[in-house]
């Protein structure tokens, strides 16, 4: 019996959030940092079969920070490859609900708090940095 070669996706699509709140020094928002690549990064992942993009952006965020966030604003995106493969990560702008415990704590080891400034020189990809700065004006409002 001839079994048919996995097919490679044309594309990957996530979601992600900016989640924000309001720190001693302002507001600040969520970066995590993963285990595996020891990168600090936005709450970001895959969309499931059938999942729309804000459901699995609040998913996504909760599962990687613990917390419990609300979408505030319109998505913006970030593209790059992946083995390559396209990716397009959608990030919606948050505000925090509540703080609980990370549910993904094999990929993620911390969730750091920062303000954007710090977070634009913190962030371990462009694409992410280039989206935070989109967004800025609003989260820094």
């Amino acid at each position: 019996m001839n079994v048919p070669p996995k097919s490679q996706p044309t594309h990957i699509l996530a979601a992600g959030g900016i989640v924000r709140r309001s720190g001693p020094g302002g507001v600040e928002i969520a970066i995590v940092q993963r285990r595996r690549h020891g990168d600090l990064s936005l709450p970001k992942g895959k969309v499931d079969r059938g999942e729309g993009l804000q459901a699995a952006a609040v998913r996504e965020v909760r599962e990687e920070t613990g917390c419990l966030a609300a979408i505030v604003g319109p998505p913006d995106f970030a593209e790059y490859e992946v083995g390559g493969i396209p990716k397009v990560v959608v990030f919606f702008p948050m505000d925090l609900l509540a703080v609980g415990a990370i549910e993904d704590a094999d990929e993620v080891a911390d969730v750091v708090w920062m303000t954007p400034d710090a977070a634009l020189t913190r962030l371990s990809y462009a694409g992410e940095r280039q989206v935070l700065r989109r967004m800025s004006p609003p989260i820094g409002g």
